[in-house]
């Protein structure tokens, strides 16, 4: 993951509803929330695609993954409601980077929702031999000011998990994997006691990855039709984004049951 700074990148989905209210989601966190893509409008244009062998210019990076499947869901869901977004997600970034961008990006509005998805860059990053890496406690207690910081501006905060890394080229996944639970059970405490939604992504991450034929072990990358990461084993697939919205959309059923989608009085 390339560290970057913190850009706002809006994302309405569906149409201008003039007379709908605006609902607003802010999501913070790592490149699994920013997710870029390189697009030119071509490329998703049925009437008019370009032939194969021809070439096309990159004219923009675009966000997708599970953050933009959420919004187009929700949209079709509440098409009453204007769903606005604004994606703070940072590739690269620790703890420490998110706590600064929530500090200065969440207090530009009052949020309906607020999103936090922090960690591997935390624990990546001590085996890469990184100096940006957090320790545990230090992890712990960003979180919990991240967290106390979003709840002061939002309606309703999630914490999502990270999910477990599937593999990595020259360092041992599986003892990443086992600091990065330990680094997930701290998040899990942190949004109890804040009272966040917590979206556990673990245990559906490793046995539907194991469905798939992953093991534990794995030293390379699967086949991408097949698997929950892409080629480097950190950053998510199609599938991968396909599950992390559906754990999302399912805790936020569960534990509030809806009732965070109804317009402001």
């Amino acid at each position: 993951m390339t560290r970057c700074e913190t850009e706002e990148r809006s994302d309405q989905v569906g149409s201008d509803n003039a007379g709908g209210q605006q609902f607003w989601i802010g999501w913070w966190g790592t490149s699994h929330l920013e997710h870029l893509e390189a697009h030119n409008p071509v490329l998703t244009s049925p009437a008019d695609l370009p032939d194969v062998g021809e070439r096309v210019v990159v004219t923009e990076r675009r966000q997708r993954g599970f953050v933009h499947g959420l919004l187009t869901q929700w949209q079709v869901r509440w098409p009453r409601m204007q769903i606005c977004s604004s994606n703070f997600g940072q590739g690269g970034a620790t703890s420490a980077d998110v706590l600064n961008s929530v500090r200065r990006t969440a207090l530009r509005r009052e949020w309906d929702l607020a999103l936090l998805e922090v960690g591997v860059n935390d624990v990546w990053g001590r085996f890469q031999g990184r100096p940006e890496a957090v320790a545990i406690d230090d992890f712990e207690r960003n979180y919990q000011h991240a967290l106390a910081a979003l709840a002061a501006h939002a309606r309703q905060v999630v914490a999502i998990e990270v999910p477990p890394i599937g593999w990595l080229g020259g360092i041992d996944a599986a003892a990443v994997n086992t600091e990065l639970a330990a680094y997930n059970a701290r998040a899990r405490r942190a949004a109890a006691a804040a009272g966040a939604v917590f979206v556990a992504l673990w245990e559906p991450f490793i046995c539907t990855a194991r469905e798939f034929g992953w093991v534990p072990q794995a030293l390379g990358p699967q086949p991408e039709s097949c698997s929950l990461w892409l080629a480097d084993g950190v950053h998510l697939s199609n599938l991968g984004d396909a599950l992390v919205g559906v754990e999302v959309d399912r805790a936020l059923g569960a534990d509030v049951g809806w009732s965070v989608f109804t317009p402001r009085t």
